[in-house]
C-alpha cells in the first residue's frame, strides 16, 4: 500500500485560542480537524492490517493468531470482539479497496463512507469492486451519509445485477417480527420487511394517525395507536379510509426488458430491475421526461394542471435541498403550499424564523442557493430521477 505523508495544508489559527475564535475561523479549524482525521483513520487501518500479518494465526480458518485481538484491545481500550471487527475491517479496507484507502487519507471521504464502501462491497469480485468505489468516488463524498450510502448501493446493483437479485431474495427469507422488552413498562415490537412492503406500512400508519391526532396526543404517539388498532382489529375506530402511494422511478428500457438499470424507490433508494418489475405489475403509471443528466423537467398532466403540478413538485424534489439534509420534502397537506421552496419540514420552520442562526434559501429556476452566516453559497440543483447516480 503506497504510503503519504500527512495533508500539507497548515493548522489554521494554531497559535490563536479556540475561546477567541470568530464563527468562521471555528469553521476552518473543524474542516481541518475532519481532513486529518481521516488521514490518521487511515493511518490507523493500515498499521491494524501490519499488525494482522506479524500475528498470523498457526490454525486453519483462524484469522489471527491467539492473543493478537486482546493486544490491540488493551492498547485502544475497547473489547477483544471489537479490536477483532476493526482488524478485520482494516484488512478488508487494505487488500481489497485502494481507491478508497486513497480518498481517506487525503480526507476525500471520511472513515464510516469507507466502511460504507467496504459493507456493501462484500463478496463482489474484485474487478466488480473496483468499478464500484471508482464510479462512486468520481462523485466525491456527496452532502451525507446516507446520499453515499445510496450512491455506492446503486453502484453495486448496476456492476452485477444478478447477484443483487439474488441477495435480495436471500435476504426476503429472512422476514420477521420481534420482540425486545425496554425499561419503564414499554417495549419494542420490529418488522424486517421488504423495503416497498415497509414504506407502505409506514404511511398508511401516518395517514391514519394524522385522522387520530388531537393537541394531546403527537403524530408519533398516534402512529403507535394506530398501528395497535390495526393489529388489534379496531382499524375501523382509526377514521375514514385512507390510500397509500409510493413513487419508483425506472428508466423506460428496464420495464421493457433492454437492460438491467436499477430503478429508485422514493424514500428507500436504489432497488433492483426485478424487484422494479415486481412492483410494476399492478401498478398506475404516469410519464416524466428527464433531461439529460437525469433531472425531471415535465410530467404528464392529461390536462389535469394543479394536481399534477403539485406531482412535478413532490417528484423532482423528493429530499430537502438545503446541503448536507437529505430529510424528505413533506407533502403539501403538511406544509399547507405547493409552492414553496423544496426543503425539509426542520428547515421551511428555520426559514420563517430569519433572526436565527441558520441558513438563507433562494431559488432561483431550478437552483436552490444555501447561503450560511459565514456567507459560504452552496447551490444545488435537484438529483437525477434515475437513483443515486455516482
Amino acid at each position: 500500500m503506497c504510503e503519504t505523508n500527512p495533508p500539507q495544508k497548515p493548522e489554521p489559527h494554531a497559535d490563536l485560542p479556540v475561546t477567541d475564535m470568530t464563527a468562521e475561523q471555528c469553521l476552518e479549524v473543524i474542516t481541518h480537524a475532519e481532513s486529518m482525521k481521516s488521514y490518521y483513520d487511515s493511518k490507523k487501518a493500515a498499521a491494524l492490517a501490519r499488525f494482522a500479518e506479524l500475528r498470523p494465526s498457526s490454525r486453519p480458518g483462524v484469522a489471527l493468531a491467539d492473543g493478537a485481538r486482546e493486544e490491540v484491545a488493551i492498547e485502544v481500550g475497547v473489547t477483544p470482539q471489537a479490536a477483532a471487527a476493526q482488524i478485520l475491517q482494516a484488512q478488508s479496507l487494505v487488500k481489497r479497496l485502494p481507491t478508497t484507502m486513497a480518498a481517506l487519507r487525503t480526507g476525500r471521504i471520511d472513515y464510516r463512507r469507507a466502511l460504507t464502501i467496504d459493507d456493501l462491497t462484500s463478496g463482489m469480485s474484485d474487478e466488480d469492486t473496483h468499478a464500484v468505489e471508482e464510479r462512486v468516488l468520481a462523485g466525491g463524498r456527496r452532502s451525507n451519509p446516507t446520499k453515499f450510502r445510496d450512491a455506492v448501493r446503486y453502484q453495486v446493483i448496476k456492476a452485477d445485477p444478478e447477484a443483487a437479485e439474488r441477495r435480495r431474495a436471500q435476504a426476503r427469507q429472512q422476514r420477521n417480527v420481534t420482540f425486545r422488552p425496554n425499561p419503564d413498562g414499554m417495549a419494542q415490537l420490529t418488522a424486517y420487511l421488504t423495503s416497498d412492503e415497509t414504506l407502505a406500512a409506514h404511511r398508511r400508519i401516518t395517514a391514519l394517525a394524522r385522522t387520530l391526532q388531537t393537541p394531546e396526543r403527537t403524530l408519533a404517539q398516534c402512529r403507535a395507536d394506530a398501528l395497535m388498532d390495526l393489529i388489534l382489529g379496531k382499524e375501523k375506530e382509526t377514521g375514514p379510509d385512507v390510500h397509500v402511494a409510493m413513487n419508483v422511478t425506472v428508466p423506460m428500457t428496464t420495464l421493457m426488458g433492454l437492460n438491467e438499470q436499477p430503478g429508485e424507490l422514493a424514500g428507500y433508494g436504489p432497488i433492483t430491475s426485478e424487484h422494479v418489475r415486481e412492483l410494476a405489475q399492478n401498478a398506475v403509471w404516469r410519464r416524466f421526461i428527464t433531461d439529460s443528466v437525469g433531472r425531471i423537467v415535465e410530467i404528464n398532466s392529461r390536462g389535469y394542471f394543479s394536481p399534477f403540478l403539485q406531482e412535478f413538485v413532490q417528484a423532482r424534489n423528493r429530499l430537502c435541498r438545503v446541503t448536507g439534509c437529505g430529510l424528505p420534502v413533506p407533502e403539501p397537506n403538511e406544509t399547507g403550499a405547493v409552492d414553496r421552496l423544496p426543503v425539509c419540514v426542520h428547515h421551511i420552520r428555520t426559514l420563517d424564523r430569519p433572526d436565527r442562526y441558520a441558513v438563507v434559501v433562494t431559488q432561483e429556476h431550478d437552483t436552490v442557493s444555501v447561503r450560511t452566516n459565514a456567507a459560504a453559497r452552496l447551490p444545488t440543483v435537484p438529483e437525477p430521477a434515475h437513483g443515486a447516480a455516482a
